[in-house]
């Protein structure tokens, strides 16, 4: 599951964009269902992006199978035009990414019936999106961010209580 969060309140832009990718999950997410190729979900969620004139901005596929591996079998992305088969857990994860700006995405994970989507994932989805800097996500971990924008990576040994006996 993937939530942006922005510090303060959302400009007009950033409410705009996290509008369209939230548009873009809740269509892909109800057109899954068993039978439907991955490349026609992923191009239902470049149609809704590029409507709102941000399709250069999404680039990558937008989901995957998760399993015993976190990005496996099937894709959503264009070159999967294999059909989905019930029983796939797999993500819906739109995402729009202005450079030098901000990046929003939006991720569920649900499992693919003959007739639809049941997502996992339940949290709320407001627009959440309190943009942080690199360097203040850094100021807060004390450490150096691994990954890439808007994305970031901290050990789970960050700010974890010391276990040792005094």
């Amino acid at each position: 599951m993937t939530r942006t969060v922005v510090v303060g309140a959302p400009s007009e832009e950033q409410q705009h964009v996290f509008d369209v990718v939230r548009k873009a999950n809740e269509t892909c997410a109800a057109a899954i269902h068993a039978g439907v190729t991955g490349s026609d979900i992923h191009n239902l969620a470049v149609k809704v992006i590029s409507e709102a004139g941000y399709g250069e901005y999404f680039g990558h596929g937008l989901g995957h199978g998760v399993g015993i591996e976190i990005h496996e079998r099937p894709f959503f992305n264009p070159r999967w035009d294999k059909v989905i088969p019930a029983g796939s857990v797999v993500t819906d994860e739109p995402g729009i990414y202005l450079p030098g700006k901000f990046g929003i995405r939006l991720e569920d994970f649900g499992v693919v019936t003959e007739d639809g989507y049941d997502v996992f994932t339940q949290s709320t989805r407001p627009c959440v999106c309190w943009l942080l800097t690199r360097r203040d996500i850094q100021n807060f971990y004390g450490q150096k961010l691994l990954g890439f924008w808007p994305y970031f990576y901290v050990s789970p040994r960050a700010r974890r209580p010391s276990r040792s006996k005094k």
